[in-house]
């Protein structure tokens, strides 16, 4: 059967993220430690990284004529990757903390939590948990009007966030504490 020319054709999923640097080693090895990723292939100029099935989810191409970035280029956002449950999450926040890993925002979005980091090349990296299981549920979030007056949400402490998770808050309770500003730094 064939496609009309009418029809929408979305991708299924964002394939991978590419990154040109000149600190390929370092790179390589701060995706592999936050993402729990392995190495698909990799030599001197260029290595594919993968925490799935898929064949590279990151690229990594070593060019050593860039210079230190200074976070006025214009580039792209950041990428995200996306957790199934706010205890693997957190899980993930735990371990990268222990090894001096943290990060630089923590914010509420609303449909999100959302945790940023910094790679050593200084893009943003941010790891995050969904609110809502569907689009049906995030577009009834998004009617009452709290999301379009602060599209970029509530910063909040960490440290209190999980405190309160392992005090057996729900997910649910959390998002409320986090956007009503109690467990904020």
């Amino acid at each position: 059967m064939a496609i009309s020319i009418d029809a929408k054709v979305r991708p299924f999923e964002m394939a991978h993220v590419n990154f040109h640097t000149p600190k390929l080693e370092e790179m390589k090895a701060w995706y592999l430690t936050v993402l729990e990723g392995e190495v698909v292939f990799a030599d001197e100029n260029y290595a594919f990284l993968s925490y799935d099935e898929d064949f590279h989810r990151i690229a990594l191409i070593g060019d050593s004529r860039l210079g230190e970035k200074s976070g006025r280029e214009a580039a792209a956002g950041h990428p995200a990757f996306a957790y199934r449950t706010l205890e693997e999450l957190i899980q993930t926040h735990e371990r990268l903390e222990k090894r001096d890993i943290r990060p630089v925002r923590v914010i509420n979005h609303g449909p999100s939590i959302s945790l940023y980091y910094r790679d050593p090349d200084g893009n943003h990296v941010e790891l995050q948990v969904n609110r809502f299981r569907s689009m049906s549920e995030i577009r009834e979030y998004l009617k009452d009007g709290t999301f379009a007056a602060d599209p970029i949400g509530v910063e909040f402490d960490i440290d209190r966030f999980i405190e309160r998770f392992r005090a057996g808050a729900s997910a649910d309770e959390l998002f409320q504490l986090t956007y009503s500003g109690e467990l904020s730094s």
